[in-house]
């Protein structure tokens, strides 16, 4: 949404080409398992390089860029910030590690007004109210200043790229690569529980997207992409006919499988 704010209308894979889909956190904290183990502030720059307009982009702390909210001109990205608006859910009660985005612009009558692509459309919202809100966040904004011309890399280059910064943070302590049964089988809370099980449906989406991605920018064949999906469809099953352990072979098997359409990629 941004994106067309902006004058793009060229459909992005944005977690994509900034890698929140290629390793996941598995850390202490089960409320955010499953989530992306890139950071936002670098997902956001990983993605301005693989559009090429990161000189054409500022990325800013939320709390820092309030105080110059009355200067706003262009539409503006708020990424892992609150400002209140949006609706509430379920899934946000119990599980931690979904981002949020928002789009900020001043409209014809100079009011503020809140896009937030979560389903909710266009609130209106106060100067106030919003620099109460991000001087509290620990999120990021995203300022364009200029005209932006995508210069977007390659797929090929995307995913080479994705998965050359996969190879260096696999074996952090916190991935999902790490994860040993044992901290699956003390989880008996069930507020924990259910993060973990909303953690899995995020994890899911996730990987649907790198899908996508082979599928719709890589022309990938027919018969490669039913077998990711095949093994996309595993993922449901957890703790119910597949133990939790199985989650880190089903990742295995998936990366596996995106490797080999890496290599095919230069062969």
């Amino acid at each position: 949404m941004w994106m067309r704010c902006a004058s793009v209308s060229q459909y992005i894979h944005a977690d994509v080409l900034s890698f929140r889909c290629f390793v996941f956190s598995c850390g202490e904290d089960v409320r955010r398992w499953f989530s992306p183990i890139q950071t936002m502030d670098k997902a956001l720059m990983e993605l301005c390089v693989n559009l090429g307009i990161e000189k054409m982009c500022s990325i800013i702390p939320a709390s820092d860029w309030c105080r110059h909210i009355s200067e706003l001109k262009f539409p503006v990205l708020l990424a892992d910030t609150c400002l209140d608006v949006r609706e509430n859910s379920t899934i946000k009660e119990y599980y931690k590690g979904i981002g949020s985005y928002l789009v900020l612009f001043r409209n014809n009558n100079e009011k503020q007004m809140i896009c937030a692509t979560s389903g909710v459309p266009f609130v209106e919202i106060s100067e106030e109210q919003i620099k109460e809100n991000l001087l509290k966040s620990s999120g990021f904004v995203v300022i364009r200043n200029m005209l932006l011309q995508l210069r977007t890399a390659s797929a090929e280059e995307i995913l080479h790229r994705g998965m050359q910064w996969r190879r260096k943070v696999i074996y952090n302590k916190d991935s999902l690569g790490q994860l040993c049964s044992e901290r699956f089988r003390k989880i008996q809370d069930r507020k924990m529980q259910l993060a973990v099980q909303y953690g899995l449906m995020n994890y899911q989406i996730q990987l649907s997207k790198v899908i996508r991605f082979c599928k719709q920018e890589l022309r990938v064949s027919k018969s490669i992409i039913e077998k990711l999906n095949g093994i996309l469809l595993k993922i449901p099953q957890v703790n119910k006919t597949y133990p939790y352990e199985e989650i880190v072979q089903i990742d295995n098997d998936f990366w596996i499988l995106v490797e080999k359409i890496e290599e095919s990629c230069y062969a």
